[in-house]
């Protein structure tokens, strides 16, 4: 194994040490305490920073028009309509309105809205998607 600090996984990634630490936290990389701070496998750490890139092309794929599904998916994150909640990887994607909106877990591949329901594929997985491998 591999080891980095979760400075250096969260520059690797792009994404903050607060995400590196909750990352390691629920499993979603391999990590172990060693003296109260987290090491990082780096393999793992490949792994999960590849699977979002998977995550956002295979959904786009789905789609019998990509390109509209990802500018969807890009407005959506431009307005602000996809809001972190206090479980990782769990997203509200808000609804043009204001007045509803759907639950997105990129973990669990699901969305609550009807799309995805029946489809398996909606343009607020693909921005939660987007934003949880940014």
């Amino acid at each position: 194994m591999t080891a980095t600090t979760t400075a250096q996984a969260a520059q690797r990634a792009g994404v903050t040490a607060a995400t590196i630490r909750t990352w390691a936290r629920y499993g979603a990389i391999a990590a172990v305490k060693v003296g109260g701070r987290w090491s990082i496998d780096a393999d793992s750490l490949d792994r999960r920073i590849n699977l979002g890139r998977k995550t956002v092309a295979a959904q786009l794929a789905a789609f019998a028009d990509a390109n509209s599904a990802q500018a969807k998916a890009e407005e959506l994150l431009e307005l602000g309509a996809l809001v972190a909640l206090n479980n990782p990887y769990t997203y509200l994607a808000v609804s043009p309105r204001g007045t509803g909106g759907y639950v997105v877990n990129t973990l669990e591949g699901s969305c609550t809205c009807n799309g995805h329901v029946y489809t398996g594929h909606c343009y607020h997985y693909v921005a939660a998607a987007m934003l949880a491998s940014a």
